[in-house]
């Protein structure tokens, strides 16, 4: 464990874990512990980090936190730190596919006795309405998933009492209320140049397997598989839809002729109009985005 930074959010999840990372910390003299304030201070400091040449990075919080550090050691390149993770949050979904538990004590000894793999991240650029307060260009890095559309919207809806109250089931309760309320994208995806065009419901790019705290959106999905996976649904009758993603969620195969289900290394999505997306949790509104796998490029450290 020498050389190892472990960043904190001490919100995350309701700040229940905070103590006990830090506590953890405290006894280990070559560990060193920085408590995030705001948004933007993991990402610098796992940038930092990287650019010192540190072993390790912890990223000690929710999904949001995560990104953040991913991003930061990303920033300065590969061959930068390894990154692990202590899931503190509500959703904690790149966590599952690493095999990190839930659980801090186990997460806590896979830190320190995980096996390191080398994990595929994907660049995404993104561009819309410049007349839009809030829209833009912007890029990052997708480390477990990217959902839009009616998903994004979802986003939007969940505040911190609801995340707090129902944890990972705040996703499908709020899902639950706003079925009536959903919208439909017009957009054309490419996946390895070839294009197809979609009345979508939703939207999912996914690297890991869930998203939204533990929801299966794409269980063939591995990060280490040099392939991003792509689930666009079409809009059907709200039974058929509720009944769908009942089975889904209990991890039994999602077939459907509303699903269309692809493969490949780049993504490429344009639409009609503005459309929100959450980018491992972050919430973006856009009219196209690139996305681009590069295989291999993240050190991580894994349970299992």
């Amino acid at each position: 464990m020498n050389d190892t930074l472990i960043i904190l959010n001490p919100a995350a999840g309701g700040g229940g874990g905070a103590d006990r990372v830090r506590d953890w910390a405290a006894r280990r003299p070559k560990v060193e512990l920085r408590v995030t304030e705001g948004p933007g201070d993991a990402r610098r400091w796992a940038r930092d980090a990287a650019e010192r040449g540190r072993h390790r990075v912890v990223a000690a919080g929710g999904d949001g936190t995560v990104h953040e550090v991913a991003s930061g050691l990303l920033d300065h390149g590969a061959g930068g730190p390894t990154l692990a993770l202590l899931p503190l949050g509500t959703g904690n979904d790149l966590a599952r596919s690493l095999e990190v538990p839930d659980d801090l004590e186990a997460a806590l000894e896979v830190l320190e006795r995980g096996r390191v793999r080398a994990m595929d991240v994907a660049r995404v650029r993104w561009d819309g309405d410049s007349d839009q307060e809030g829209d833009g260009s912007g890029e990052s890095f997708l480390v477990n998933a990217l959902t839009g559309g009616f998903s994004g919207e979802l986003h939007d809806s969940l505040d911190e009492g609801v995340k707090s109250a129902w944890g990972p089931l705040s996703y499908l309760k709020t899902g639950l209320e706003e079925w009536g309320e959903r919208s439909t994208y017009a957009i054309t995806v490419s996946v390895d140049g070839e294009s197809q065009e979609y009345e979508a419901l939703n939207l999912v790019v996914a690297n890991g397997a869930s998203a939204g705290g533990g929801m299966p959106i794409s269980p063939e999905a591995d990060p280490f598989d040099g392939v991003l996976n792509v689930l666009v649904v079409r809009d059907a009758p709200g039974w058929e839809l509720s009944a769908l993603a009942a089975r889904m969620l209990a991890g039994e195969p999602g077939d459907h002729d509303a699903l269309d289900r692809r493969r490949g290394r780049s993504v490429l999505v344009e639409a009609d109009e503005s459309f929100p997306v959450s980018l491992d949790g972050e919430r973006i509104t856009v009219r196209s985005l690139e996305m681009e796998l590069r295989p291999g490029t993240l050190s991580v450290v894994v349970g299992g």
